[in-house]
């Protein structure tokens, strides 16, 4: 028991370490095609945003979306600059609202929600998030190593296995490369003691089933070996006692 308690703090150490991939912004995203002049609402927003300055940031693209709310990629940059003030359920509603013209980079809102709803605890929205992100882009790396993730913590250690191993075929010089594996030998350890306990607990369960069932029998015969009220009349004293009985002749 102590083994297995070891195992399980040592995974979620590993966990803590491959968890929490930042939300990203598309491989297209700089530099930003600004239509207007110089120094417009939307390119101050913007280099605002560049400048890592979140709180300055968002009220300028908030206006620039106002103007131009077609605008995905400013969608995403007023999404990532809740992310970054950590609000995330704003961030959550702005790429709802961005989807319909998040147009290329609508796989990587759908990833970025992911990792909200991760960030958020909500882990079954999170995994709807990664996989529609995946329908859209299957190399899109951070997916697998994300969905692998919460497999873990949803105790579906091969499925986790399996992305893990995707994510490293994509990510081959990945720097958590040495941890992923160390994961994935602590999961595939768990899988086997998984349904080592499994078949344990099934051979136990098939011995209770037939040592019940042989106490029933026993029970069964001694009923039927000893009870009195079982015997037939065969089995008596084999006479059968006629009652004389006087009638009165009425004349």
């Amino acid at each position: 028991m102590k083994h297995v308690t070891a195992l399980f703090i040592y995974l979620w150490i590993i966990m803590l370490l491959l968890f929490g991939i930042p939300t990203v912004l598309s491989a297209q995203a700089a530099p930003v095609d600004a239509q207007n002049s110089p120094g417009s609402v939307k390119e101050q927003g913007i280099e605002l945003f560049m400048k890592n300055q979140p709180e300055a940031a968002a009220p300028l693209l908030q206006t620039a979306l106002r103007k131009e709310p077609q605008n995905g990629r400013l969608y995403m940059y007023l999404a990532v600059c809740y992310e970054q003030i950590g609000d995330f359920q704003a961030a959550q509603q702005i790429y709802q609202d961005g989807l319909p013209h998040a147009g290329s980079d609508k796989a990587t809102f759908y990833y970025n929600m992911g990792v909200n709803y991760q960030r958020l605890e909500q882990y079954d929205r999170a995994e709807e998030m990664y996989q529609e992100a995946l329908k859209l882009n299957n190399n899109l790396a951070g997916a697998y190593l994300n969905r692998a993730n919460l497999y873990v913590r949803q105790g579906q250690f091969d499925d986790a296995v399996s992305d893990y191993r995707v994510y490293l075929s994509l990510k081959p010089s990945s720097a958590q490369r040495e941890n992923i594996e160390q994961m994935i030998a602590l999961l595939n350890q768990k899988v086997v003691q998984a349904e080592r306990e499994r078949l344990e607990q099934e051979r136990q369960r098939k011995e209770e089933e037939q040592r019940q069932q042989a106490l029933l029998d026993q029970v069964l015969n001694s009923l039927e070996e000893s009870g009195e009220e079982t015997k037939g009349l065969s089995e008596g004293t084999g006479e059968v006692k006629e009652t004389e009985q006087e009638f009165d002749i009425v004349d």
